[in-house]
């Protein structure tokens, strides 16, 4: 109890949109994300007539979104809206995160849990996204073939957001939210990981029905020091 975890976050970003002017479609280095988190609670119990041994960890903690990934929406152009700074890797504004998550196991099978509240600021262009919940709950299962861990789980991701904000004014029904499915699997060896995810909406309601998310994957390299 009582250790601190940094971590950082490098992501690379590809959007495919579709609207009624057509098909966008934008990639690039997304903005780096740097969290610590302090364990707060490290337990274990073990049953003493069955011997499973069932441990809880609860980490608290917070970071720092930096304006790294490209955000250069051209608002002079005569095709702009709003809309297009939710297509851009980048968001253009550093913004503050608190986290908390917590890992229940026993044995190889285990519970994570993730919640993050992010608190966004104004970009240079007067454009500033409502502040967004992202809460995540997944069952995993590790298998150890030798040196290497593989760790397959399935959950659910909700990411749930505040109005948005253009020049000052409220971008009204701007807020809403995506409850998805997810599947992914982990590979670990040593220090270094792979990890790979799905996602794909059960519910939602984006501007007020008029955005329609579909689908979502990621993929990941992990280094551990």
């Amino acid at each position: 109890m009582g250790k601190v975890q940094v971590m950082t976050f490098i992501p690379y970003i590809t959007t495919h949109k579709v609207s009624d002017d057509g098909a966008v479609d934008t990639k690039g280095i997304g903005d780096i994300i740097l969290m610590g988190n302090y364990k707060v609670l490290s337990s274990t119990h073990t049953n003493s007539e069955t011997k499973k041994s069932y441990s809880n960890v609860l980490l608290l903690g917070g970071g720092l979104k930096f304006h790294t990934g490209q955000s250069n929406t051209n608002v002079t152009d005569p095709t702009f809206t709003v809309g297009d700074f939710s297509s851009m890797p980048g968001t253009g504004s550093t913004d503050f995160l608190i986290n908390a998550t917590h890992n229940f196991l026993s044995g190889d099978n285990g519970i994570i849990t993730d919640f993050t509240y992010r608190i966004n600021s104004t970009n240079a262009q007067q454009f500033r996204f409502g502040n967004r919940v992202y809460l995540n709950s997944a069952y995993f299962h590790s298998w150890a073939l030798g040196l290497n861990i593989i760790r397959p789980s399935v959950g659910m991701n909700l990411v749930a957001n505040n109005s948005n904000h253009y020049q000052g004014q409220e971008l009204i029904g701007s807020s809403g939210y995506v409850l998805s499915g997810l599947a992914g699997i982990n590979f670990q060896r040593g220090k270094i990981g792979i990890s790979a995810n799905g996602y794909l909406p059960i519910v939602q309601n984006l501007y007020d029905g008029q955005t329609h998310f579909q689908s979502r994957g990621s993929l990941a390299l992990m280094f551990l020091f």
